[in-house]
């Protein structure tokens, strides 16, 4: 159609959907940094294992990767850069110590131990101890058998998402025994998480606290946490915010630019 004269209508009507070298740039940065909350949606979908405890560990690594941009110019750095403050601003919630949300999925993130490592230590044991008080689940004291490390049905979640190679883990700690109940729990639950595969678990951390029946306190704030259904909810807010910000950049694009985009995804 472009090889039409230009006085051809089929002609000027073609020429605004044509693509430039530098739209092609474009797309395909708009394309690469898209695909990222796609895997993190696909993350929250929530089909083999629960989603509160994913919601942190998946949005740093979301933001690691948006951040993540050398030279820290053009248009590439200008995109990931206004996605990742709008995703800090959305999220901001979830990702605060101090809120009732934030403490929730802190305490499900270290209770899951896929992502047990991705939680600073204090903060995590602080907020299980803030969602032990909120649930009712008292302090008691008992003994702790000795526990079988291998365990099937495990899943290597981690070598088949970069979102998550991307977070920063720390080393499990491990201190001398205390007699108070949850935080011998606790020292126990590090001791598991350094003697074991971080990777090989059972991709449902619910399946894992239903076989640690020597952890009885925290296996409780696992169940009650663990349980709270956020799949739906954590996916419908990351198509939110990733439509939010969308729309926000679509308005910024000339109309041909927008059309040939439309184009593309149309065929």
């Amino acid at each position: 159609c472009l090889k039409r004269g230009r006085g051809d209508s089929l002609y000027s009507h073609c020429k605004k959907y044509q693509l430039l070298a530098g739209d092609y740039e474009v797309v395909e940065d708009l394309t690469e940094t898209l695909s990222y909350f796609v895997d993190a949606t696909k993350l929250f979908s929530a089909t083999k294992f629960s989603t509160l405890g994913m919601i942190r560990p998946v949005i740093a690594g979301l933001l690691s990767i948006l951040e993540d941009v050398q030279g820290g110019r053009g248009r590439r750095h200008k995109i990931r850069q206004s996605l990742a403050g709008g995703v800090r601003k959305y999220f901001a919630e979830f990702l605060a110590d101090n809120t009732t949300v934030g403490k929730l999925c802190t305490c499900a993130a270290y209770l899951s131990p896929q992502v047990a490592d991705t939680e600073r230590e204090d903060v995590a044991q602080a907020a299980v101890r803030d969602c032990m008080e909120v649930f009712g689940i008292e302090d008691r004291v008992m003994t702790f058998p000795e526990r079988d490390e291998d365990q099937g049905g495990t899943c290597n979640l981690q070598s088949r998402c970069d979102l998550l190679k991307r977070v920063k883990r720390r080393e499990p700690c491990i201190r001398q025994e205390d007699m108070s109940t949850v935080t011998r729990e606790f020292q126990v639950y590090e001791r598991l998480l350094a003697s074991r595969n971080a990777e090989a678990v059972p991709s449902n951390p619910l399946e894992f606290w239903r076989v640690t029946p020597e952890l009885p306190t925290l296996s409780r704030v696992a169940f009650e946490v663990l349980s709270i259904p956020s799949g739906s909810v954590a996916c419908e807010e990351m198509f939110s915010v990733s439509g939010n910000l969308s729309r926000n950049r679509r308005s910024r694009l000339s109309d041909s630019m927008l059309r040939s985009i439309m184009l593309l995804k149309e065929y």
